[in-house]
């Protein structure tokens, strides 16, 4: 069978684990859909590959909400917390709010830029929102590697999570882990503009 086949057929199995577990974890898909083709690992595919398969896994098979439902409302939540939430602060959203669809699993990820973080947690707490802290380890093109502290929290029913960068991240963001490329940020002025958009993708065709 040809390779890109092969890695055509993992990563449509890999998107079906994905979303009938409800996770994350793409390397753990991917090794857990090779193991379960028998198809061993010398072709897994790339996370891009599998995020694209799983795009087009639930437009295909997802009724009840549509995965544009889902997006619209990720977007929505993300414009709200911008807005008011966020009012005055530098903040720019990324993730999945970025992305062409998303998922009932899916968070809003917004990407803070205020010194020092204990900020973040006062203006949180001045909404009277509760909210788990933690940390994400990030990388960037450059080599760099740098742990940013993490604010887990629900706002207009969404689960959100805000990254506490520095101002001088402002200028670089860190990569995207599917793919190594910087990862997409975008204002308030793009993120009206992809409020009501649902673009489509090709399903992976057959060589």
């Amino acid at each position: 069978m040809n390779p890109s086949r092969i890695r055509c057929i993992l990563a449509q199995e890999a998107a079906r684990i994905l979303a009938e577990e409800g996770h994350k974890d793409y390397l753990k898909a991917k090794r857990k859909a090779a193991a379960r083709l028998g198809l061993g690992q010398r072709y897994l595919p790339t996370n891009r590959q599998i995020r694209d398969a799983l795009a087009d896994r639930l437009r295909l098979f997802t009724v009840t909400p549509p995965p544009s439902v889902h997006l619209r409302r990720l977007r929505h939540a993300a414009h709200a917390a911008m807005t008011r939430l966020m009012a005055g602060i530098e903040t720019r959203a990324a993730g999945s709010v970025t992305e062409d669809f998303a998922t009932a699993h899916s968070v809003v990820e917004l990407h803070v830029f205020i010194e020092p973080p204990e900020r973040l947690a006062i203006r949180l707490i001045e909404q009277g929102l509760d909210f788990q802290e933690g940390e994400r380890r990030l990388h960037w093109g450059n080599g760099r590697t740098h742990t940013v502290p993490l604010f887990k929290f629900e706002y207009h029913g969404q689960s959100i999570e805000a990254l506490a960068f520095t101002l001088n991240d402002l200028r670089e963001p860190p990569t995207d882990p599917l793919d190594g490329r910087p990862a997409r940020r975008i204002g308030l002025r793009m993120l009206k503009a992809l409020l009501d958009e649902t673009p489509a993708r090709p399903i992976c065709a057959s060589p």
